[in-house]
């Protein structure tokens, strides 16, 4: 290479690397009219992927659950709506117009233009107006975070996608609609113009309402990273731990004593353990529709609650979790919780038809669900 043609392809690398470098500052430079600008917030989308068709049963909770998350859209956007107003944020409209992105690949590119086209046949009140699609695999939870702003007329002002392998996602990735939806909000700061908006104190209801919402979200890291501090703490215990089990809760809605009989039976025949059987227990609260992860985080938020409330004689306590298919009457998913003496969360786990050991055992019954247990426990304790 000459040294002509040398520097025109580094003076070309340099105005490439510049264009980029300019599109993403343009893409986080706060917008002029904001804070000042209104802003109409559309009802949240959804859209499910995964192998959809695996079979019957995958492709009926596929749609049921998309159904389901299309119906809580407009709520979802009024989540968003206080979101922002406890940044500050006070000039917005919601409206309970839906508006459904494309399918395919060819749709999922054009996003930001069909919303764009919606918006401009519409007679929008404010000066811009937003929406926001979750991305959600049948199997893997929450892939993708996409938002968009158009102004009144239809231009595209603003859009962005946080997926998996972007270190904002990744860094905490979102187990539950209110974690996207705060995922949402945080890339909106910047572009909106929040960070420089006083806080105001929200109404108490308002405060009240995220709150409980906050309650059900999938923990920090940082609990994690505890929570395996705690299981090393039980697994140097050995056999002389001692762990109280308590009835087994069933389709949410009764408890099975004998159940926890036969799974402290188990745990002692297999040496893991002095376990104990509960005589009364609990019926722990909670479903979580649609996410099987907010049925468990709720179930665990419950368990823990509770083992903080009543301290067991005992330096554990185990609480377990039936559901059953409302099709085909066979287990659905096993959910299970350990919480030390202080309360505090030691294992949460779910199974399911997704996880080798439950395709293993194909639990059918309650004695089947407890013969997983002690597998996943024994995976855990040794």
């Amino acid at each position: 290479m000459n040294k002509s043609t040398a520097t025109l392809a580094a003076f070309m690398l340099l105005a490439l690397l510049t264009a980029c470098g300019t599109q993403e500052d343009e893409k986080e430079t706060p917008r002029k009219e904001f804070p000042e600008a209104t802003i109409t917030i559309f009802p949240v989308t959804c859209v499910m992927t995964g192998p959809l068709d695996k079979n019957e049963e995958y492709r009926a909770f596929a749609d049921a659950m998309e159904r389901e998350m299309r119906r809580q859209g407009p709520g979802h956007a009024d989540t968003l709506g206080l979101l922002l107003e406890e940044k500050g944020y006070d000039k917005f409209e919601r409206t309970d117009t839906a508006f459904r992105f494309g399918e395919g690949e060819a749709g999922r590119k054009e996003r930001a233009a069909a919303f764009g086209k919606f918006v401009s046949e519409l007679d929008l009140k404010t000066d811009y107006a937003l929406c926001t699609e979750f991305t959600l695999h049948i199997e893997e939870s929450f892939q993708e975070v996409y938002t968009v702003i158009v102004d009144a007329k239809g231009g595209i002002v603003w859009e962005d996608s946080q997926r998996t392998g972007d270190p904002e996602f990744d860094e905490d990735p979102p187990g539950g609609e209110l974690k996207c939806l705060e995922l949402a909000c945080r890339r909106l700061t910047s572009v909106m113009g929040l960070d420089k908006l006083v806080k105001k104190e929200l109404a108490e209801e308002k405060k009240e309402a995220l709150g409980e919402m906050r309650a059900d979200e999938l923990p920090r890291r940082s609990e994690f990273a505890a929570m395996d501090k705690r299981l090393e703490a039980m697994k140097k215990a050995g056999t002389s731990a001692r762990v109280m089990v308590y009835p087994t809760r069933v389709g949410g809605n009764h408890r099975d004593q004998s159940s926890a009989t036969r799974l402290s039976r188990l745990l002692n025949e297999a040496r893991l353990c002095q376990a104990t059987a509960a005589k009364a227990g609990p019926l722990l609260e909670g479903e979580g529709w649609p996410s099987e992860g907010a049925v468990l985080w709720l179930f665990a938020r419950a368990a823990r609650s509770y083992a903080r409330q009543h301290p067991a004689d005992s330096g554990y306590v185990l609480f377990v979790d039936y559901w059953d298919s409302p099709r085909t009457k066979a287990t659905h998913a096993v959910h299970f919780v350990v919480c030390d003496r202080a309360g505090e969360w030691v294992i949460v786990e779910l199974q399911n038809s997704h996880h080798s050991d439950f395709q293993r055992i194909q639990p059918k019954t309650l004695a089947d669900g407890e013969r997983l247990v002690l597998e996943r426990l024994k995976t855990h304790l040794r």
